[in-house]
């Protein structure tokens, strides 16, 4: 605030500024922007007396209402109208366009009395400081209600793999795109189907993924506590080296996040899975460690909801026999990424994931190495 102190007309002194708070830095946070605009007083001297040369913050404009007022030995004219000035704030520190900007406000001040009358002093008119405006806020536990409503989804996988036998390594990449429809039951358990699902190799277009008849419907029994649902299809054989649709249902996992009853900043656990799939003629068996721990609350496009930071670590084990050849393959994974959670219902919102696997494969002719990084991505989809 910038408090203007007149003295007499007669004084040669220009008026003292208390600045209570000066401009630039030093502002605290909390406080009004300090580039406010204020005005002078016009002082006229009486006849005979000298000029003020150093009053420069007051501009005469030509245009300025009023008659002249020149007395005797006045070499400048003197005006009746004072235009403001702007003390002005360093950019530098300025406060953001979020917060409180500037006021800007003129003050037009009229001369009133004859010339030679002094002026009297003025009390500087107070400036109110705005009302803080209390901050939404934050809940500290959030109690998951859940609800049975179905959700659309959309889960784009693309995995880049590298294969090196002996000395020579070859690359390839696929794309696996799933639309799928879920839904909570009562009592913890899931239900859905797959939609469509559309697998890109390389550069070669979409295709429909193979040997699986679509649309897909699965379902998964209430789980334990930390473990994964285990997803099955309506009409898939149990051994999943007899129905590719073992993949699809795997794609779909991060789809389901098991919650604690109570959800609060900080709040961590995890979950894990086994399962059996067949890779190339090898029946793999795998498990898979889910960790997460809540970082943050939001609103997003008026929703609130929960950042959770997601690790995974992965093994796998399997063999292979062929012809007079018996093939181990061993792996183990590890990756991590962001979960968003509705906080209300606990349903899942997005996901964006990666994770590597290593993978050995020792055979009594040959061995190989394989490396495969898979990106995931999980967006809500409209029909």
């Amino acid at each position: 605030m910038v408090t203007l102190v007149t003295e007499s007309a007669t004084e040669t002194r220009p008026p003292r500024v208390r600045n209570h708070d000066r401009e630039g830095k030093g502002e605290r946070v909390g406080y009004e922007p300090t580039a406010l605009v204020v005005t002078r007083v016009a002082r006229q001297p009486p006849a005979g007396a000298r000029p003020n040369r150093r009053r420069e913050a007051v501009l005469f404009h030509k245009d300025a209402a009023g008659r002249l007022l020149e007395g005797a030995g006045d070499r400048v004219p003197r005006e009746m109208t004072v235009r403001g000035f702007m003390l002005r704030q360093n950019p530098a520190y300025r406060p953001g366009d979020s917060h409180l900007t500037a006021r800007l406000a003129t003050v037009l001040l009229l001369a009133a009395g004859a010339c030679s009358a002094p002026i009297p002093r003025q009390s500087p008119t107070p400036v109110e400081s705005p009302a803080p405006v209390a901050a939404p806020a934050t809940p500290s536990l959030w109690v998951i209600a859940g609800d049975l409503l179905a959700r659309e989804y959309l889960v784009e996988q693309a995995a880049e793999i590298s294969v090196t036998t002996d000395s020579v390594t070859s690359t390839d990449s696929s794309t696996l795109v799933v639309a799928a429809s879920v839904r909570s039951t009562a009592g913890g358990g899931v239900s859905g189907l797959v939609r469509s699902a559309t697998v890109r190799v390389a550069a070669v277009n979409d295709s429909v993924f193979p040997g699986v008849a679509l649309p897909l419907v699965f379902s998964g029994a209430p789980p334990s506590r930390g473990i994964q649902h285990a997803l099955t299809g309506r009409t898939l054989p149990a051994d999943p080296c007899q129905s590719p649709a073992h993949v699809l249902l795997g794609s779909i996992r991060d789809l389901f996040v098991p919650l604690p009853d109570t959800l609060k900043i900080g709040t961590t656990w995890a979950d894990s899975s086994v399962s059996e799939s067949c890779r190339g003629g090898a029946r793999l068996a795998g498990g898979t460690t889910r960790r997460f721990s809540v970082r943050r609350y939001e609103v997003r496009d008026g929703l609130p909801v929960l950042l959770v930071d997601h690790r995974s670590t992965s093994r796998l084990r399997g063999t292979a026999t062929r012809g007079g050849d018996t093939t181990v393959v061993e792996g183990l994974g590890s990756g991590g990424g962001e979960f968003v959670i509705d906080a209300l219902t606990g349903a899942v919102v997005s996901v964006t994931t990666s994770a590597t696997l290593e993978v050995t494969i020792r055979g009594t002719i040959r061995s190989e190495r394989a490396r495969q990084l898979l990106r995931t991505r999980v967006v809500r989809a409209s029909r």
